[in-house]
């Protein structure tokens, strides 16, 4: 019963006594009951607004918890091979109040349409929620209470979920945001053995989104690229005459249809590197390039590429705080298999080879733009440079993708070029140090 209740009620006596003596309070008396409800009113509005709000509060965060319960429910119903489709290695560097992935390989950079959505909001009463689910890959030792699950990569693994809601919540948390966060161990095995050292490979491996093809990275295994809308030929490339012999994609020069690694990576920026891929088009687009993007479309960063102008030139550019490209002199869109080579060196700067031989060079330049991105064949992002291509997508065939972490010497790339074969092409790849190689 509140204060207000047992001060009118006094009042109402006292107005019934008085019925018997005479018809009314006096003065005094109203005065009185006046200052009475003028010095409780506030407290009791105090009481009442505070009572609302912590009750409004307890309400949310019972939504709240609901949502995030509903959210980790969907994320243990995923087939565990496939809980990290559509993502890759990395995530946000500040993550929500509570959120713990220590001791956890990352996984919550998108890398195509994720089985388990990143982020998902939902408005309820007026209140907007915003559910977050975290995702990354741990290893437990042992099935006891209080075992870690860490980054060791031996006994059973394990996909750790982490599952953040939050609200706004002026003047209640810090920050004026409230969370709600729970998470899960999840068994990537339906058996899974502990204290037991397990071949590499056991944890799940990301995979290519539904309808791409991954082709394997013979260098990581891991870093597939994710071919979208192209077409697989057999027998059909540089080296198709070798045994065995050399394959090709086939790019339509259609929206959709290009290739992404599936990881992203710091890019080279002040270092030393190489790009190298085979070509045969009659056609512009772009034949690889390092962008923040592998959706095929959009981005903000984007350079570092090789691409066939509208007179049939191959270009290599770079962004250095402006567009710098380089061309070759003569058209290579007749038809035919051609080896792009590009490079830079912090000590000799630009070059670019054709078929084995080198045929232009800017030694003033040697860096280039650094942001995290990916490898992407068959399409980047042409927008702003001064020889961009009449069309972005490739309508042509690409083979065998590499990139080198140093600039290879003109020795090399001939001898790149003259490998004669898929076999001795693989060898001198990994022989010249490729950290990325991918046989299209």
């Amino acid at each position: 019963m509140s204060r207000v209740h047992i001060a009118k009620r006094a009042v109402r006596r006292r107005r019934k006594g008085a019925a018997d003596s005479d018809s009314g309070f006096t003065l005094v008396e109203t005065v009185i009951a006046v200052a009475i409800l003028a010095l409780l009113f506030p407290m009791f509005l105090s009481a009442a607004t505070s009572g609302t709000q912590a009750g409004n509060q307890g309400r949310i965060r019972q939504v709240a918890s609901v949502l995030a319960d509903t959210a980790l429910d969907f994320t243990r119903a995923i087939d565990p091979s496939q809980l990290l489709d559509g993502r890759s290695s990395g995530g946000p560097a500040t993550l929500p109040a509570g959120v713990s992935l220590a001791n956890t390989d990352q996984y919550d950079d998108v890398a195509g349409t994720p089985a388990v959505p990143l982020s998902t909001t939902t408005v309820i009463d007026n209140y907007t929620f915003t559910t977050q689910t975290f995702m990354g890959v741990c290893y437990l030792q042992q099935a006891a209470a209080g075992a870690s699950c860490t980054t060791t990569s031996s006994a059973a693994p394990m996909v750790r979920a982490v599952v953040a809601v939050s609200w706004p919540a002026k003047g209640v948390c810090a920050g004026n945001v409230c969370d709600y966060v729970t998470s899960s161990l999840i068994s990537t095995g339906s058996d899974p053995k502990f204290n037991e050292v397990l071949p590499s490979g056991t944890a799940p491996t990301p995979s290519c989104p539904s309808g791409a093809t991954a082709l394997a990275d013979s260098v990581t295994t891991s870093d597939p690229m994710c071919a979208h809308g192209a077409s697989a030929q057999a027998n059909s490339g540089p080296f198709a005459d070798s045994n065995p012999s050399s394959s090709s994609l086939n790019f339509s020069g259609d929206s959709g249809s290009y290739g992404s690694e599936l990881n992203s990576s710091p890019g080279p920026s002040n270092t030393s590197f190489t790009i190298a891929i085979w070509f045969k088009t009659s056609n512009p687009g772009v034949l690889m390039g390092f962008a923040d993007t592998a959706t095929g479309s959009g981005g903000s960063s984007w350079d570092k590429m090789l691409w066939v102008d509208n007179s049939g030139n191959v270009v290599f550019g770079v962004y250095t705080g402006n567009t710098v490209e380089i061309k070759s002199p003569d058209s290579l869109d007749g038809g035919d298999w051609h080896l792009a080579v590009a490079s830079i060196s912090t000590t000799s700067g630009m070059a670019l080879y054709v078929d084995g031989s080198l045929v232009n060079s800017n030694s003033s330049v040697t860096s280039s733009q650094g942001y995290t991105g990916y490898w992407n064949i068959g399409w980047d992002n042409s927008s702003g440079w001064p020889d961009h291509p009449g069309q972005a997508f490739l309508q042509g065939s690409l083979s065998d993708a590499a990139f080198f972490p140093s600039a290879l010497s003109s020795s090399q790339v001939s001898a790149l070029y003259a490998s004669g074969s898929q076999n001795t092409w693989s060898s001198n790849v990994a022989a010249d140090g490729a950290t990325k190689a991918w046989s299209l």
